[in-house]
């Protein structure tokens, strides 16, 4: 099974989930006791977690609304990120 997620501000990720998880080691998921195939919960990614990534695996209508907040905050980011890697070409 594919697992998709969105990179999300620390703060954001600390808000829902406190500190971050340490990295896994290679193959490994991060170690939070969250049941990763729970459906329509917001929970870390199991392998990105400690990149401050989150997960809805089958998202209701209503979980997918209130994720948009979240979805934007990715966006912006993404963008910012983008902006900086490439004012410098």
């Amino acid at each position: 099974m594919k697992n998709g997620g969105i990179g999300i501000a620390k703060q954001s990720y600390e808000k829902h989930f406190g500190s971050k998880p340490k990295r896994p080691p290679k193959g490994g998921i991060i170690d939070t006791g969250h049941d990763f195939t729970a459906l329509n919960k917001l929970m870390p990614h199991p392998i990105y977690g400690w990149m401050s990534w989150v997960q809805v695996l089958n998202p209701s209508v209503s979980m997918f609304e209130d994720l948009l907040p979240l979805i934007a905050e990715a966006h912006e980011n993404a963008v910012i990120k983008f902006n900086k890697k490439t004012a410098n070409k």
